[in-house]
């Protein structure tokens, strides 16, 4: 029974209109977490159950119209014991506690929907329950007077920065503290230029952000959080009264013009941000957010050692946040809330001591900045030819279908070679002994050689190895020229990283087509080591694979992680394998699991990275994980690593770019290509086109392509990659993948999960418009001939159900006969309620045509919303009557990013 109202507020009316427009995912919940170390859980759940029945907000719930808040009489939310399994928050579950041990600590854990609480109210909960724990009484709290806001003129926000959402990513809390004796000095300098301390904060944050920003490539616009509580007791009220607002940037130095905008949004606390960012036509205010708190909660109880904390959120546009608590005349505690999907926790921690040392030289603008990061390899070599020359003679060198050749005589058959006059020597990729031979002999006479189709009239001027082709993967297939000067600077980092030896033994099972193979020569014969050659028929076979390990002994193998899912099960019985690289593939998180289960029985496993434009290798380490990466060490030989943003400007430690490798390593183009440079210095320079950054601890980190991070189908953008790698994180899937095909979201698995548990994986993490279409379970993972996953193999073997349920047909109610009556007239087909219109030949002008048709029949639904999920139910779901929507309906045109049109239309043409 409803025995009270009260009217929802702007700020509580952002919130619910977000979750309307968007839906409800972690970036609009707001999450808490104490632990109680002398408690137990049965106790805890009792403490809980009584001051949730001794206070009014968990039986609050909207109305109909989301316009008013109702008391019911029971709770709105959940109390559980047990993990839940996906996200239980929402406009109709406002919250959910969570009772748990952790750390063999009992945890409670709080979530609230930000319509219900702010930070402020939310530790209100926190200080009845500790108290109710303590045994002193609680009482309950009287209602909260209808507060009606005063017409107040809307403040002159200045020119705020368009921001826009980068995308749904993790969020990491740095905590600091900034000692009583220095906050007193900042204090005593802020004063002296007519500020307030926490002005001060600010424009110092301000000064960082500005440079942030070209790191980052991201326009960074700061908001405030004010509160608006007019009265002790409005102090006290749960529902939340707070208003973000956005603070335009302020030049370095500017400190008064900082302190008199600040105090002018405080006189205009009354301004509703709703009403801003309807006035201007926005769906974003800011995506850096400051907030000051002058309030301690340390209680006084019985239970000293339970902490309070609130747990960072990740969220669709906010990529720092900054909270500072002041404890009286104590220090202050600053909380950094951080996005390590944009930068890593390296670059987060650098812009911190630089707002720090910013501090420190208050209010002078400091003259140091976050320089940019470089990685350089060793200068040092060996000729080419002094291990390959100065082996014993009895050394087995090359063993190739059971012929077995020492190093004595295969000089003996390089010298009866007959010289050849041509610019390079193309030879048959047959995996014989022939052919090996006369690579080594044309290698004598200073001769590249090639095994690819690429032809080659006449050589550039250089000491030249082979000529090599790209496999086109990247764009068009391009023929390279690798020099001697690189291959002879990689010989000794090779050696130290791989523990080489001349007693080593390499098995190469690459293709002679593909650089690998070429690695395989370089690290075994010219070190003085033994190469083991498989043959075709032996190279992709596990059995003959661990046969011919156990046969010769072999210490050392380089494979993908697309073949080593094959071949892995045969490897765990290798007795004298010592080391194995992994490279030329992305790792997988079940992969890495699998191989250091087999590290665990005495075998290295080595990370690597390489490209057939840069000499084979240029980064390689031990396999470890970071911030769910797999690193891939420091350059190789005499090679320079950069990471440059858009503009081609060098960028920091931790932020990610594009990578650019510098050196004699970097291959010589025998096609105009702009990727291929030649700076002042002479020095060759490859743009890969790979999207990495470089940490000062495990040096290189490469995440994808630069354009293959996301994929757009029916206008939304989509992180393929993020989503890959986190449904492989799944301890039950062994692998994922994301395509586009027929205009839809196709999610491949291998695993034990159905599609409805691995949605529920996903819900959580992702927002509805970032989650695919359809999931499909798929075991057909073929390779290609260099052992890297077939894609294009893959996408031909994924077939479609067009129906997958009966006919729709409409009910009584009057929104599905007026859907009905607009299908009959749009005269286009459809089939089931939840099947997709795109398989019924729908395409993007259909869908914009028939959503503003639907608009115009008295029923509002966003285009974006309406392309989630294409489908009649879908529609249905998220439609609200004109009459009953809160706020004007935008043009639905305007949903659609001017720079998406194109991607956009063509997305949905194919079908």
């Amino acid at each position: 029974m409803i025995t009270y109202a009260m009217d929802v507020n702007p700020y509580q009316e952002l919130f619910i209109q977000q979750d309307l427009a968007l839906g409800t995912s972690i970036n609009n919940i707001l999450h808490g977490r104490a632990s109680f170390p002398s408690i137990g859980i049965d106790r805890l759940q009792s403490a809980v159950v009584v001051v949730l029945n001794n206070s009014y907000w968990p039986f609050l719930k909207l109305d109909e119209q989301f316009k008013c808040w109702e008391l019911a009489d029971c709770w709105q939310g959940t109390l559980a014991s047990h993990p839940p399994e996906i996200l239980e928050v929402s406009l109709k579950k406002p919250w959910r506690c969570f009772i748990h041990e952790l750390d063999g600590q009992t945890t409670l854990d709080v979530a609230i929907h930000h319509a219900w609480a702010d930070g402020h109210s939310f530790q209100l909960f926190w200080t009845d329950l500790t108290a109710h724990l303590a045994g002193n009484p609680l009482s309950m709290p009287s209602m909260p007077s209808l507060h009606k806001l005063k017409a107040i003129p809307a403040p002159d926000l200045g020119v705020i920065k368009v921001i826009e959402d980068v995308g749904l990513g993790s969020v990491e809390r740095i905590t600091l503290s900034i000692p009583s004796r220095r906050k007193e000095q900042l204090e005593h300098a802020a004063k002296g230029t007519g500020i307030t301390l926490s002005t001060a904060l600010l424009g110092c944050l301000q000064q960082v952000l500005n440079r942030c920003e070209s790191h980052l490539e991201i326009p960074l616009q700061l908001g405030m959080a004010l509160r608006n509580r007019g009265s002790r007791q409005a102090k006290a009220d749960f529902s939340s009264q707070v208003n973000f607002l956005p603070l335009a940037h302020a030049k370095p130095g500017e400190w008064n013009d900082v302190e008199r905008r600040v105090r002018h949004l405080f006189r205009h606390q009354s301004f509703p941000l709703l009403e801003w960012m309807r006035q201007h036509e926005r769906n974003g205010a800011f995506n850096v957010l400051f907030s000051y708190q002058k309030e301690s909660y340390q209680i006084d109880s019985e239970f000293p050692t339970s902490q309070v904390q609130f747990l960072p959120t990740a969220a669709d546009e906010t990529v720092l946040g900054v909270h500072i608590l002041e404890f009286g005349q104590e220090h202050l505690q600053i909380s950094f809330d951080v996005r390590t999907d944009l930068a890593d926790v390296c670059f987060w921690r650098a812009v911190i001591v630089h707002f720090l040392q910013t501090l420190r030289e208050f209010p002078l603008r400091p003259s140091s900045c976050l320089e940019a990061a470089q990685l350089r390899g060793e200068v040092h070599g060996y000729p080419f030819w002094s291990r390959f020359d100065n082996a014993a003679d009895n050394k087995a060198a090359l063993i190739v279908d059971g012929t077995r050749i020492t190093y004595g005589a295969l000089r003996e058959q390089l010298k009866a070679q007959a010289s050849e006059e041509q610019p390079y020597v193309s030879l048959n990729p047959d995996r014989s002994v022939k052919s090996i031979i006369r690579m080594l002999s044309a290698w004598k006479m200073n001769l590249p050689v090639s095994f690819t189709s690429s032809q080659l009239t006449k050589c550039p001027q250089g000491d030249w190895l082979y000529l090599a082709e790209t496999s086109g993967s990247t764009g068009t297939p391009k023929p390279l020229l690798i020099e001697k000067s690189g291959i002879e600077s990689l010989l000794p980092a090779w050696e130290s990283r791989l523990g080489i030896s001349k007693e080593s033994v390499h098995l190469c099972l690459a293709d002679q087509r593909f650089d690998v193979f070429f690695g395989d020569v370089f690290r075994s014969l010219m070190l003085g080591g033994t190469l083991v050659l498989a043959t075709e028929s032996e190279r992709l076979a596990p059995e003959q694979i661990l046969r011919l390990i156990q046969s010769h002994g072999v210490t050392h193998l380089e494979s993908t992680p697309s073949f080593l899912n094959l071949v892995l099960p045969s490897l765990r019985t290798a007795p004298t394998l010592q080391c194995l690289i992994c490279g030329s593939e992305a790792m997988s998180p079940k992969l890495h699991k699998n191989l250091i289960d087999l590290g665990a029985s005495g075998v290295r496993i080595v990370n690597s990275y390489g490209l057939t434009e840069v000499s084979i290798d240029s980064a390689l380490t031990n396999l470890c994980e970071h911030a769910g990466t797999y690193p891939l060490g420091f350059p190789l030989g005499n090679q320079h690593f950069t990471v440059i943003n858009s503009q081609g400007e060098s960028v920091p430690f931790g932020v990610w770019g594009e990578l650019e490798i510098t050196g004699p390593c970097v291959a010589h183009s025998l096609r105009e290509n702009p990727r291929f440079q030649v700076d002042s210095s002479g020095q060759r320079r490859y743009r890969t086109g790979d999207r990495a950054m470089v940490h000062p601890k495990f040096g290189l980190i490469v995440r994808g392509r630069m354009r293959d991070d996301f994929i757009k189908v029916n206008g939304r953008r989509i992180p393929a990659k993020a989503i890959e790698q986190f449904v492989e994180s799944n301890p039950r899937v062994h692998r994922a993948l994301l395509i586009a095909k027929g205009g839809v979201a196709i999610l491949l698995h291998d695993s034990e999960l159905n599609e409805e548990a691995l949605q529920q994986w996903l819900r959580p993490v992702f927002a509805r418009h970032h989650l695919p279409d359809v999931i499909l379970s798929h075991h057909h993972w073929p390779v290609n001939q260099n052992g890297k996953m077939d894609h294009e193999g893959v996408l031909e073997s994924v077939k479609l159900d067009t129906f997958a349920s009966e006919p729709w047909e409409a009910s009584d109610s009057e929104i599905e006969l007026a859907l009905q009556k607009l299908l009959i007239e749009f005269g286009k087909p459809y089939h089931g309620g939840n099947d997709l219109l795109i398989f019924a030949g729908w395409n993007s002008i259909d869908f914009l045509s028939f959503c503003n048709l639907w608009n115009i029949n008295g029923y509002i639904l966003s285009p974006r919303k309406w392309l989630e999920r294409p489908t009649l139910n879908h529609l249905l779901e998220h439609s609200v009557p004109a009459s009953t929507q809160p706020l004007e309906p935008k043009s639905p045109a305007n949903d659609v990013e001017d720079g998406d049109w194109g991607e956009f239309l063509d997305a949905l043409n194919q079908a």
